[in-house]
């Protein structure tokens, strides 16, 4: 087969009848020469829909780009950072989420998908914060972290992680990524009771409202609707229930629970779930 047509030395890049772009170009059944305006690549789990190749990433990766033949074609994202764990109390903040479009270079492009953050391993030790996940110069921000019972450490990130009764406020989130955890209730004049709550983390679709964490925003990106980045759930001091586990992939945040001094209770906490990067384009 012939795979290029040239003019004297030069490649053919289009070929035109009269003002009509032409493809394809064929010697009877046989395909000697395509204007190819579509990228190739590797890495990552590769699917087809359609005309689409998608890449996903649930761990960190290579995507190496191998034809480029239309600087000007995007190739669409999302990127998912690692949620918040969830803290003795407060839930967990989601993974900051970032969609769009970008051209990327030919060669090899690094990926990180982040970590989710490590749930509260005591009444008074941090939960982890999620780690950010990275692709071609974008970066979506992991979530803040439940909060911890008297432990001021920040809640901050790509959405905000529950704060614990009113000792303890919760965490805001970056605009454009997530969004704020919420806050949670107490009586000092009366003294710490069972009724009293700990906020939600906050979650890409909205802010968490009382111990129920945000919610998250679907995407499409891979031929089918899949919501990432929800928000952990709180919980109310002397209760015995826990927000749900995370899971993986999902940039979710971890569920709180709350055990010990001075309201006790049960439960344990969960860890943030770990996020995803996946790339799509057009490659026929």
């Amino acid at each position: 087969m012939t795979n290029d047509i040239k003019l004297g030395s030069s490649d053919m890049d289009t070929a035109k009848i009269g003002s009509s772009q032409v493809d394809e170009i064929y010697l009877g059944s046989t395909l000697v020469w395509q204007n190819r305006l579509f990228y190739a690549a590797t890495g990552g789990t590769i699917s087809t829909s359609g005309d689409y190749k998608i890449h996903s990433f649930t761990s960190n990766g290579t995507f190496t780009v191998t034809q480029q033949d239309n600087a000007g074609l995007l190739i669409e994202y999302l990127i998912v950072a690692g949620g918040g764990g969830g803290g003795r109390g407060g839930g967990g903040g989601a993974g900051g989420m970032k969609t769009g479009s970008f051209a990327v270079a030919l060669g090899g492009n690094s990926i990180t998908v982040g970590a989710g953050g490590a749930a509260s391993s005591g009444l008074y030790v941090a939960a982890g914060i999620g780690g950010n996940s990275i692709a071609n110069g974008v970066t979506s921000t992991g979530g803040g972290r439940g909060g911890v019972y008297n432990n001021a450490t920040t809640r901050n990130g790509g959405s905000g992680g529950g704060g614990v009764f009113t000792v303890v406020t919760a965490g805001t989130g970056i605009a454009g990524q997530g969004n704020n955890g919420a806050a949670g209730t107490d009586d000092f004049i009366t003294g710490l009771t069972g009724g009293d709550t700990c906020g939600g983390g906050g979650g890409r679709g909205g802010a968490a409202s009382g111990t129920t964490g945000g919610v998250g925003l679907a995407s499409s990106i891979t031929g089918s609707s899949v919501t990432y980045s929800k928000g952990g759930n709180g919980t109310t001091a002397g209760s015995t229930s826990v927000g749900a586990s995370a899971g993986t992939n999902t940039g979710n945040g971890g569920g709180g629970a709350y055990t010990g001094v001075p309201v006790g209770g049960g439960g344990t906490p969960s860890a943030g779930a770990s996020g995803i990067v996946v790339l799509k384009y057009k490659f026929q």
